[in-house]
């Protein structure tokens, strides 16, 4: 009762609203409210008549692309194995050290790709509503991404504490972050390891969700079927759960649909359908932007293709690093 109330409260704050992402949060924090089907008609409604306004400054950044004599080849054999004949025991206890926090990374191709939107994934990217269609030319670089979510485990042996709300296992990932916390961690992380950890673009990150050049354009990252590759409301028993417990997606990486939302590096706001380098402008007031849907998140929100933007940090959002190449 005391929910639906609070339901009832939020509602007369947002009913009026023209923005289609105050509906979306109110669906993710009342999913089971009856109010939760209004807001999805607001969506619609939203949808058939939102005016996106055309940004006039081109993307400026460009990819200076060259051509590589090598390419690093992902094999059998080790990564970074030492020439070393001899190591001294400081450098064993570091390498010791490093595998308690230093996240298992998967190696993802960059080139230039179309992609293609829906009308309503157009309007939910901010896309110019030119066509029924929107598309998006995307050019990426080579990198690498985290196989996993950031655990629980791995925050605390970097961090020293753990601020998630779910605890009780340590390979579950870590949530209860907001953006700079993230930093903070990463600039640890970085100082620990030597290397230049970061948070994925938008671009990055979607990219990585869809199967990047293996794609086979599922609605959820890695299936069709959302039970298959998801912790969501439907199945999560309300609370996350360790990671890589569900099917990984095309390129073998796991937890990109449901779990925990995941922040990135960009603000929110309005991508246009001109081509895109690397990530997207933002709205430079807009807050960080996070994807991917969580354990409290119905089936819809935790598609590749919603994007939303938190106001304050909850048990519902973790994180994911990349290396560049």
């Amino acid at each position: 009762l005391l929910n639906n109330k609070r339901a009832e409260l939020d509602w007369e704050k947002i009913k009026n609203s023209r923005h289609i992402e105050k509906f979306d949060e109110f669906i993710d924090d009342y999913p089971d409210s009856p109010l939760a089907n209004l807001a999805r008609q607001k969506i619609n409604e939203l949808g058939k008549t939102v005016e996106i306004t055309e940004k006039k400054k081109k993307i400026r950044e460009q990819n200076d692309i060259k051509e590589k004599e090598s390419v690093v080849q992902i094999d059998n054999k080790k990564p970074e194995q030492t020439t070393y004949k001899k190591q001294d025991s400081g450098e064993k206890e570091r390498q010791k050290q490093a595998s308690l926090f230093e996240p298992e990374m998967v190696f993802i191709k960059g080139g230039a790709f179309n992609r293609e939107y829906t009308f309503e994934e157009s309007v939910m990217f901010g896309l110019s509503k030119t066509t029924k269609k929107g598309i998006q030319k995307i050019t990426l670089n080579d990198f690498s991404i985290g196989k996993y979510p950031i655990t629980q485990a791995q925050w605390r042996a970097v961090m020293g504490n753990n601020p998630s709300h779910f605890k009780g296992n340590d390979n579950c990932p870590v949530e209860t972050v907001s953006w700079e916390d993230c930093h903070e961690f990463i600039n640890n992380l970085n100082k620990k390891t030597g290397k230049k950890y970061r948070l994925p673009t938008e671009t990055e990150w979607e990219f990585a969700a869809r199967g990047g050049d293996k794609s086979k354009d599922n609605e959820y990252s890695g299936s069709n079927n959302i039970d298959e590759v998801a912790w969501f409301i439907g199945n999560s028993e309300g609370k996350t759960h360790p990671i890589g417990t569900k099917k990984a997606n095309e390129l073998g990486i796991y937890d990109m649909s449901g779990n925990v939302w995941e922040w990135c590096s960009d603000l929110n706001g309005s991508y246009d359908n001109r081509a895109v380098s690397k990530s997207k402008s933002g709205v430079q007031d807009s807050p960080h932007v996070m994807r991917g849907g969580s354990w409290h998140s119905d089936a819809r929100r935790c598609r590749v293709a919603v994007r939303s933007a938190p106001t304050e940090r909850n048990n519902r959002l973790g994180f994911r690093v990349v290396l560049s190449s």
